[in-house]
């Protein structure tokens, strides 16, 4: 259902204000020609992430799916998964592209649409809105041609229309250079905690003399230390194989697998307090620490540790000893091997050190945790600032002084 607008602004169909899906690269085409190729997976509500990962192919080589034409001042928007908001406005840097027939290319007709106003409109929650609740299928939903094609876009005079786009042009770059910064500086603290784990985990809290050692990985390493293989101080299993139908969304036991928490299952493989090593996927080596009752996945190396080691240090140091550089990169995707991680050096404290590192570094990520919840709420607070103003300025609900 539309919203009122305000005087001599009006809605027309989208199909009748841009043209949709105007040119494709057909069956015939030359299969030596060359095409830059943009997929969905790289664009997002900022638009396009990488421009360095745009891929260069033959058109031969290119997916099936690498069709359609993008032209300078063209949208594009992802007709799946419309909740995501992958939308991106082509410049002239981009103009020649060849994007995945999952988006939708909009050109406006210009003496009715301004380009800009029309990816603002696209990006806007009211169009969201309208295209999740028009999107079919559950697991995939996508928004198909004829409801696309008929959203009713909210238009103010063309002068207007120029007014409002350049007004939040201005307003987004200020926004998203602050974003910006403050990303920056959640990368500097995840930097930092690094080094803090590194060094806690490996030179100790700076009380013990250091001593030299004929190890290449080790030169130097505290007074008292000693360097072991990690099958000196642990053993590693994997999990049990759990299908995805298996697992629900809430429930009394967690599942564990290679990227942490998963979902939920009615019976539990382990019980008690326990190291989690990711051993496949995107973050395979992430280390988590968890106990009581509960799933760990054949994507789960779980860790038991031999006396004398405490849990939270050695949770800490598999963390900083980056496992996932140990990772088999044979398969098709990156997979770790009990029976090679078990022969990684590193160094061990006595137990007294293992407990007053865990303590000291237990509150250097308390402390850094506070900071980085509260760049990430001011970072939210300015999305959702940037998305309100964007909505409210196409809707007409605030105006742009002419």
């Amino acid at each position: 259902m539309t919203q009122s607008l305000p005087k001599g602004w009006r809605y027309d169909r989208l199909k009748d204000v841009a043209a949709i899906n105007r040119r494709s690269l057909g069956g015939s085409t030359d299969p030596n020609i060359e095409v830059d190729y943009l997929e969905i997976s790289n664009v997002n509500v900022l638009g396009i992430v990488d421009r360095s990962e745009i891929e260069h192919l033959r058109f031969a080589d290119a997916p099936s799916r690498a069709r359609r034409c993008v032209s300078e001042g063209a949208t594009i928007i992802s007709s799946v998964r419309p909740n995501l908001q992958a939308v991106a406005f082509i410049d002239a840097m981009d103009s020649g592209l060849i994007c995945s027939t999952g988006f939708n290319v909009v050109e406006p007709i210009r003496h009715k649409l301004a380009p800009r106003y029309l990816y603002y409109y696209l990006l806007s929650d009211d169009a969201k809105q309208y295209f999740v609740a028009t999107a079919k299928g559950v697991g995939y939903p996508a928004i198909d041609d004829k409801e696309f094609s008929t959203v009713d876009v909210p238009l103010p005079p063309l002068p207007e229309q120029k007014r409002i786009a350049a007004f939040l042009d201005a307003k987004c770059a200020d926004i998203d250079k602050a974003i910006e910064t403050k990303r920056k500086q959640l990368d500097c603290i995840d930097e930092m905690w690094k080094n803090i784990l590194y060094k806690a985990t490996t030179q100790g809290l700076g009380t013990a003399r250091m001593v030299k050692t004929r190890n290449r990985l080790f030169p130097e390493i505290p007074q008292g230390w000693k360097i072991k293989r990690l099958k000196r101080i642990c053993s590693m299993r994997s999990g049990d194989n759990l299908g995805a139908a298996d697992i629900l969304p809430e429930g009394e036991y967690p599942v564990y697998g290679g990227n942490g928490l998963r979902g939920y299952y009615s019976d539990f493989n382990v019980s008690g307090r326990f190291i989690l090593v990711g051993r496949q996927g995107a973050l395979c080596g992430n280390v988590h620490l968890v106990d009581g009752d509960f799933w760990a996945t054949e994507h789960a190396l779980i860790t038991t540790l031999r006396p004398n080691i405490e849990i939270r240090y050695a949770a800490y140091m598999m963390d900083a000893m980056n496992l996932n550089q140990y990772a088999s990169q044979s398969a098709a995707q990156p997979g770790l091997a009990a029976s090679k991680i078990l022969n990684v050096e590193t160094v061990v404290p006595s137990c007294p050190e293992q407990c007053e590192i865990a303590n000291y570094l237990d509150a250097k990520r308390k402390n850094l945790d506070e900071l980085t919840d509260n760049l990430r709420r001011q970072i939210k607070v300015l999305s959702d600032y940037r998305k309100s103003l964007i909505h409210e300025y196409v809707t007409g609900e605030r105006r742009v002084a002419s």
